[in-house]
């Protein structure tokens, strides 16, 4: 509910950096920007000394009874003045630069590093940092830092911090900075950074322990580590030397103790594969956020215990990721994650037969689901028919479901999960 008002109250606001830019070269937008410019050269002594302005002008209407239109005139004329000469404190051969983490956790703090680098002989003695507006679900910290002092041919740096309580990609404005006019009525023309991008990415779920379904047959249990270089691989023993075998294989000592070249043989790790499906069905809201929450948590306790994960959103376009050791890693999956709407799923049949045509074969399988209905259930029958037994993992609202535990099923209450708290699956 919060969320829908959050948009609510941003709902003629664009909502990408592409149609922001759009909007402000059309027509309109450029001649908004002319009042946007004017916000940008205020400071908050500014919004008093006009506060004062509008009581004076105000209260001095009767000028027959009063003497208050002396103090509009004086505060007006000061804040004019101030715009006027605030044209000539322009921050000249500075550079502005903003830089930030490419992921943040949804609802943690986002730092921003903000640095102004001076290359002109000339110390700045004040210049002020103004952030971007932040799209519907961000919000400041802290206030951003008052003034910053550049000395000659040097650079400084201030730190501002926000949150954010939507995942998915985020591009926001550039951060401008300006000089400061004296008295501190007005700001220079502005200098614009770059923008920032990056990702706000789910929650992981803190799972201790996972219990799967066991495997009916070894035939596809894993996934062959094929890239020998740098590798430790057991040793299984040694045997006669075959045309073809590397040289640097040869055991000298056996060879010389019995006359006859041998080389050692080896056993080529290989490790577990199990595929993790997601559910995409639902609406975005809190229960969808755990379903990912728990997604990505299940992911790093695989990869954890050097088994290959193989995520795959189970939509029709089919979003599909390996997570393990010498593929992507569990960030790329939290980028995956954050970026998954809520959408039709994929028929049942289809995605078994998918998953069967995949290259490398699944031991077993978990779905990640908010209910169990007739897809869930086609989709675990479909998996058991070309032999790969499927656990199923349902995130629910209590009320509605009960936390229960079942061989293959565990029901789980969507607070549990975002709490933050273990879980022994």
């Amino acid at each position: 509910m919060k969320r829908r008002f959050a948009r609510l109250n941003h709902i003629l606001i664009p909502t990408s950096r592409g149609e922001r830019d759009r909007f402000r070269n059309s027509r309109f937008g450029r001649f908004t920007a002319l009042f946007g410019a004017v916000y940008y050269r205020t400071t908050p002594e500014t919004q008093l000394v006009a506060a004062i302005v509008a009581f004076a002008g105000l209260s001095g209407l009767d000028v027959s009874s009063t003497d208050a239109h002396l103090m509009f005139c004086l505060t007006s004329a000061l804040l004019v003045a101030s715009l006027i000469v605030s044209q000539f404190y322009r921050l000249r051969a500075v550079r502005i630069e903003a830089r930030c983490p490419p992921r943040v956790t949804i609802g943690d703090e986002q730092r921003f590093t903000v640095t102004l680098r001076n290359d002109s002989d000339e110390d700045v003695s004040r210049a002020r940092v103004l952030g971007p507006f932040l799209p519907w679900d961000g919000e400041w910290v802290e206030p951003r830092p008052n003034a910053i002092r550049v000395g000659a041919k040097s650079a400084a740096s201030a730190e501002v911090r926000a949150r954010f309580h939507q995942r998915g990609q985020h591009d926001l404005d550039p951060f401008v900075a300006a000089a400061v006019a004296p008295l501190g009525l007005a700001l220079g023309p502005t200098i614009a950074s770059d923008g920032c991008k990056f990702v706000v990415v789910p929650k992981v779920a803190s799972v201790l322990s996972l219990r799967m379904p066991q495997p009916r047959a070894v035939r596809n249990g894993g996934v062959a580590l094929d890239a020998r270089a740098g590798e430790s691989m057991d040793l299984l023993g040694i045997r006669d030397y075959r045309p073809g075998d590397r040289v640097r294989d040869l055991h000298a000592r056996s060879w010389a103790r019995t006359g006859t070249p041998v080389v050692r043989e080896y056993m080529q790790e290989a490790v577990t594969a199990v595929g993790v499906l997601l559910d995409p069905s639902g609406q975005d809201d809190e229960r969808y956020d755990a379903r990912l929450s728990l997604t990505a948590g299940i992911l790093r306790f695989l990869t954890q215990n050097r088994t290959i994960a193989d995520l795959l959103v189970a939509t029709p376009q089919g979003r599909e990721l390996v997570v393990g050791s010498r593929f992507a890693s569990i960030e790329h999956a939290l980028d995956l994650l954050a970026c998954v709407d809520p959408c039709e799923q994929q028929s049942a049949d289809a995605l078994a037969a998918r998953v069967a045509r995949r290259e490398h074969p699944w031991s077993r399988a978990l779905l990640v689901c908010g209910e169990i209905g007739p897809w869930q259930r086609a989709v675990t029958q479909s998996l058991l028919r070309v032999g790969i037994p499927c656990g199923t993992y349902v995130v629910s609202n209590p009320t509605q479901l009960p936390e229960r535990q079942g061989e293959t099923e565990r029901v789980l209450a969507f607070e549990r999960v975002l709490s933050g708290q273990g879980l022994a699956l």
